[in-house]
């Protein structure tokens, strides 16, 4: 590449490194589970480092010459090959700028692999062509990926089986299986994860996710398997599967926008639905083995199905939604243990149906628990029971 601008670039450079190193030398103290206020390494493709040292040609060798605590800084270039990260503490691997600085990882297993190591931050950088982005399978953890962008990977983006970690303002575009594959204790916020072959996210256990856009995923936006995962405030769109599956969860999802899916939420389990927008979906939401879940005070309209209850072995509620101007307002086919009360259920072509229980289609509100609910085109006396309505 071109010849680096020196002095000024240079000047302001080393300024704000001396300035950030300082900070944390005051703001996290020597001692057992604290970074050490470590070295700067630095790494450019032409050797210049813009006149810090020391400086190296490839990343590896930059870490290679890294202790746990230090920060390598790796200038915009073209860089290759796969970068091992092991039996490191408290590193950072730190970009120039996430669109210039570049790991072309073409025809590798994973642009980096991380083994054994805590609390590695890696950011700003731009990785494309291997089989995994960045790939950890010896339960490193605490792990924090940043500002990066992900492209074309033959299987994950990300595949982090340590636990907890942060991935935060990351850019992951047509990942060959999944976009982040994680199991549990991490925080997932303001992601854009496109075009996935099969999940935008797989995640066991207990996470949190928030402000994410997932869209065009071959199966489910998001994948949560068991635990008591947060999920809120994300955009999910156009998924082929489920915009969200929930199986085995116990957890909260709130307030998401999830439309143009074939599913805007599937339930197999339990956990909270409230305060989503479900709109747009072959079915907005659909429940499978229901057991202690609660969906409430969602805004559901637009879908060919609006609720759709297959079966539940546990007490499922379904209260204070607006099923609203959907092909078919509510779809039951086994009603034990199913309570439906308190909905605004308006101006559906077909406003609910029972069709495998249809003699028990008038005692809704006595065995199955559909009192209380308001019907836009009932038109006879209201008495409070709700019998017939």
């Amino acid at each position: 590449m071109g010849e680096h601008v020196m002095p000024q670039r240079a000047f302001g450079f080393l300024l704000a490194m001396l300035v950030a190193a300082g900070a944390l030398a005051l703001a996290a103290p020597n001692g057992v589970g604290s970074p050490r206020a470590g070295n700067m390494i630095y790494v450019d493709d032409d050797g210049l480092c813009g006149g810090a040292t020391p400086c190296f040609r490839t990343i590896q060798l930059g870490v290679a010459a890294a202790s746990s605590g230090d920060t390598v800084y790796v200038f915009a270039g073209a860089y290759g090959h796969t970068i091992m990260i092991v039996d490191m503490t408290y590193l950072t691997l730190q970009g120039e700028d996430r669109d210039t600085t570049i790991i072309d990882c073409e025809g590798w297993v994973a642009c980096m692999i991380l083994e054994d190591s805590q609390h590695v931050t890696i950011t700003n950088f731009t990785m494309f062509g291997a089989t995994y982005g960045i790939q950890d399978y010896t339960s490193s953890g605490s792990t924090t990926i940043s500002y990066c962008n992900f492209s074309d990977m033959r299987r994950d983006a990300v595949w982090l089986q340590g636990i907890g970690g942060s991935l935060l303002h990351n850019t992951i575009n047509r990942s060959g299986l999944y976009g982040i594959d994680i199991v549990s204790d991490f925080e997932v916020l303001d992601n854009t994860i496109s075009n996935s072959w099969l999940d935008g996210i797989w995640a066991a256990g207990s996470n949190n996710m928030s402000r994410n856009v997932i869209r065009g995923s071959g199966r489910d936006g998001l994948h949560l398997m068991g635990g008591d995962s947060t999920v809120t405030f994300n955009a999910v769109d156009g998924n082929q599967g489920s915009g969200i599956y929930a199986g085995g969860m116990v957890g909260l999802v709130h307030d998401n926008s999830l439309t143009n899916n074939t599913n805007g939420v599937f339930v197999e389990g339990g956990g909270v639905f409230e305060f989503n927008v479900i709109s747009n979906n072959s079915v907005g939401v659909y429940v499978k083995y229901g057991s202690n879940a609660g969906v409430r005070n969602n805004t559901i309209s637009g879908n060919k199905i609006g609720v759709y209850h297959s079966s539940s072995y546990g007490a499922t509620r379904i209260t204070g939604n607006e099923i609203a101007r959907n092909e078919e307002g509510i779809h039951v086919t086994d009603g034990d243990y199913l309570h439906i009360a308190h909905n605004r259920i308006i101006q559906n072509a077909v406003q609910a149906s029972d069709p495998d229980l249809k003699a028990r289609w008038e005692d809704w509100t006595a065995s199955n628990g559909w009192e209380g609910n308001y019907w836009s085109d009932y038109r006879g006396l209201d008495n409070g029971a709700g019998v017939g309505k």
